[in-house]
């Protein structure tokens, strides 16, 4: 490597990235959490994120969040780490990607100190990573304005680090493993690790205003992405074992305080899933590409490959996350894979964010296009596969949409379909359309409808359509399914996001239909929060699923 052997493979950040949706997903809580106690002066001062990996945490839960004007300096040790942030999440103007180790011993000639001194510093996830703790809060000290506040995260102990110092000991992996010590968390054998933190920042200059240590539990959805984290990591890819994190310690600091300030919104879009709008779509996204994962995981098995490998077709890819982070690394050599979706302004997120130059090319497809055989993807039929993942449902003319999937197709050609067949956002519209308050914004309510919303058994009517339209059908069922999001603020940001009626109601109105819109959803059970007994609260979004596999005769 050119840099030292850091924890968590900084020098595979492709890697690295296909499973770390998670750990951004646990970042964004974190922050959520704390973001309203946090100061920010009427001059805005800029902000730091130390250890910002692929850089999903700084784009897309950090960016956001800042006041208007706020410049964002995303630093890690990794200049190949860095390279990967600035050709998938540049946000120019607003984000800048520069080197730094938290440990450097001459902070004063890095790349960061020239943006210093900042008036926010993020260190997510990363102390755990780090030997020397008190050099790193002593940076960051020294990176701070006086009265300038620091979040960190520290995962306090972990069972693969007891786990890791169990099979150094083994006969089997002792050889491989004698720098075990340098891969384990400073605080897994502390009894007290929010103490022993809390007296290394006081010890240091901070006044800490929040310290505590909670279990936490990362979502995978299927065993084939939970056991991929491990291989984006040194001493597993090389050492080989699994991990499970069992806590982590959340810290907020700050050496004084100023008046409270919250975070901006964001503007929505008429259009809906904000086609045209893919940094909003792309903010709330995680959830669904491990939904898509979870349904190609499932029927990945049985699907068959040719010996010469044909392309692979992924139509309505969105920002293009899961052609990157869920079917690229799957299939097999030489495949080539053609990401198509009909958002000129999409496709150009995809290429900024989601390019992988030789294995996927984006191209511009409207699914019920006319004169399919003019379009750009038809240059490259017929595809041994087609995934059509959570994008049927928002199209009403799903006979013109399997026909040209069924053209694109080689003979035996398979396709991957899911689509929700009913969810109580489009019930709730339907309701909402009806109301003196509402109905001017909302007379075509109906073209925002799955098609199966009212169908009393959607998969036999999507199954008599393929059979219907020349295919095989090989599996067809309907499930509910649940999504996840680690606080309340991300679910309603992600449902802003997907509704196609705010953009037309009027700004003094907008928060009123946006919560009656919720309520309503909430009483037809569509949302709902748990709140356990040790656990912080969780908030899903409720639906059902129809997943389809489908063979060209």
């Amino acid at each position: 490597m050119d840099e030292k052997e850091v924890y968590l493979s900084m020098d595979k950040p492709d890697l690295y990235n296909l499973g770390c949706a998670p750990l951004t997903l646990l970042a964004a809580k974190q922050v959520d959490d704390l973001w309203s106690v946090l100061t920010w002066p009427r001059q805005p001062l800029p902000v730091l994120d130390i250890g910002c990996g692929p850089g999903d945490v700084a784009r897309k839960i950090l960016a956001p969040r800042l006041p208007p004007g706020t410049k964002l300096v995303a630093c890690d040790i990794s200049t190949k780490m860095l390279e990967f942030c600035r050709q998938h999440n540049a946000l120019p103007g607003t984000i800048t990607y520069e080197q730094l180790d938290v440990v450097e011993p001459d902070l004063e000639n890095s790349a960061v100190w020239q943006y210093a001194p900042f008036g926010k510093v993020f260190c997510l996830l990363l102390l755990h990573w780090v030997p020397d703790n008190r050099r790193a809060v002593q940076n960051i000290h020294k990176l701070l304005v006086p009265g300038g506040e620091a979040v960190f995260s520290i995962i306090a102990n972990m069972v693969f680090y007891t786990a890791f110092e169990e099979m150094a000991k083994d006969s089997r992996w002792g050889r491989y493993m004698q720098d075990v010590d340098e891969f384990v968390s400073p605080y897994q054998h502390s009894e007290d690790p929010v103490s022993d933190f809390c007296q290394l920042l006081q010890s240091e200059g901070y006044q800490v205003l929040h310290c505590d240590v909670a279990p936490q539990v990362l979502f995978f959805p299927s065993e084939m992405q939970r056991r991929g984290v491990g291989s984006g990591v040194p001493a597993l890819s090389a050492r080989t074992t699994t991990a499970v994190p069992r806590s982590h310690l959340h810290q907020h600091l700050v050496p004084g305080c100023e008046g409270d300030r919250l975070l901006t919104s964001l503007e929505e879009q008429e259009v809906y899933i904000s086609m045209d709008k893919p940094e909003l779509y792309n903010l709330g996204c995680v959830p669904f590409t491990q939904l898509a994962a979870k349904h190609v995981d499932g029927l990945w098995s049985v699907l068959t490959w040719p010996r010469q490998p044909l392309p692979v077709l992924d139509i309505g890819c969105g920002p293009g996350d899961v052609a990157r982070k869920v079917l690229a690394p799957r299939l097999p050599p030489g495949t080539k894979l053609v990401a198509c979706d009909i958002s000129t302004k999409m496709l150009e997120f995809c290429r900024q964010h989601n390019a992988l130059p030789g294995t996927i090319t984006y191209e511009q497809l409207d699914v019920v296009e006319p004169d399919l055989e003019n379009s750009a993807v038809w240059q490259y039929a017929p595809f041994g596969k087609v995934f059509c993942l959570l994008l049927l449902h928002w199209v009403p003319d799903n006979r013109r949409a399997v026909q040209n999937i069924h053209k694109l197709l080689v003979s035996g050609g398979e396709a991957v379909f899911s689509v929700m067949a009913n969810m109580t956002h489009y019930t709730t519209f339907e309701e909402m359309a009806k109301d003196s308050r509402w109905a001017q914004y909302m007379q075509d309510s109906q073209k925002f409808e799955s098609p199966y919303q009212h169908s009393e058994d959607p998969v036999s009517d999507f199954r008599q359509l393929l059979q219907s339209e020349g295919y095989q059908v090989l599996h067809c069922d309907v499930a509910p399914q649940v999504l996840f999001f680690p606080s309340e603020m991300q679910r309603r940001d992600f449902l802003k996001s997907v509704c196609p009626f705010l953009n037309r109601v009027p700004e003094d109105k907008k928060d009123n239909f946006l919560d009656d819109w919720l309520q309503r959803m909430e009483k037809l059970n569509g949302l709902s929060k748990d709140v356990g007994s040790s656990e912080e609260p969780k908030y899903y979004i409720h639906f059902n699923i129809m997943v389809v596999m489908a063979r060209k005769l």
